[in-house]
């Protein structure tokens, strides 16, 4: 399942609403992750219709800032755990340590390596990489080929993000070999191990694989 994430900065300019149509209708990723949307539920019911999902989860924007939005489509199951807008600054302090307690690790970025930029065509030009995926290492197990994608040219000043797991299909697909400490309680095991270290220090085994590698 795909996932697209962008920083729209506003749904109420139709610039913004038809890029993301675009986006949608190009990329089909199965979830639509929106922040600083600026619209509350009834705009985004809209947006909804206009791009074709069936499922949203909307925390409506605190005056002129914020607001979040997720759509989905009816065939991927998605549970919102923990929603709304009213949280304590503890909740958030800490954010570091939390990810390194949680075993989170930024994903690295296929193509342009910058999410935000600010003044483009004067001196005071910047660019700050500011949108992320945060992933631990049985997510990366799972999907060893996945992706996270920059899709420039927006009307925004952030860049969407698309993540891609490429889930690897059976067949002629390699594999990345994990070992189970779990396999050491196996009676084989034992046996294997053995049978191992006496081929390695067989001179014939070595004389030949000398030859061959």
């Amino acid at each position: 399942m795909n996932v697209l994430s962008w920083n729209c900065r506003g749904v109420g300019r139709p610039r913004n609403v038809q890029f993301l149509s675009d986006v949608v209708r190009q990329e089909k990723p199965g979830v639509v992750f929106l922040c600083e949307t600026l619209a509350k539920k009834s705009k985004m019911e809209w947006v909804q219709l206009k791009i074709g999902y069936q499922g949203m989860f909307v925390v409506d924007p605190i005056g002129r800032s914020g607001g979040l939005t997720m759509f989905w489509k009816d065939n991927d199951k998605v549970e919102v755990l923990v929603g709304g807008s009213q949280y304590p600054n503890a909740l958030i302090e800490g954010f570091n340590e939390t990810l390194l307690d949680a075993g989170l690790t930024d994903m690295a970025l296929v193509g342009h390596q910058f999410t935000w930029e600010k003044g483009r065509d004067t001196e005071d030009w910047m660019e700050v990489r500011l949108d992320r995926a945060l992933t631990n290492m049985a997510w990366l197990n799972m999907f060893p080929l996945a992706k996270l994608y920059n899709l420039e040219g927006t009307p925004s000043d952030h860049s969407p993000i698309l993540l891609i797991p490429q889930i690897i299909a059976h067949g002629n697909a390699q594999y990345r070999f994990k070992f189970e400490n779990a396999w050491m309680m196996e009676p084989m095991c034992e046996f294997l191990e053995e049978g191992i270290k006496t081929l390695l220090n067989n001179t014939y085994y070595n004389f030949y694989y000398l030859l061959v590698f």
